[in-house]
């Protein structure tokens, strides 16, 4: 999609694709990035972070159960 970017992957490396990082490009998609954020979180379902979870004891998200 233009105005969205996945990160690159190096030659003979792979992703774990745990965490989706894009590179948002608001001229190319034409919508304020805080519009886009929106529609996006109305399309997913939510997460236990989303909906007020907390982080683990190292700073980032628990794994799914």
């Amino acid at each position: 999609m233009p105005g969205l970017a996945l990160p690159a992957v190096a030659p003979g490396n792979g992703h774990v694709y745990y965490v989706h990082a894009l590179t948002y490009d608001e001229p190319a998609l034409g919508i304020p990035r805080a519009a886009f954020v929106e529609a996006v979180k109305v399309e997913l379902p939510a997460t236990g972070l989303r909906a007020g979870g907390k982080k683990d004891a190292n700073g980032g998200v628990p794994p799914m159960g």
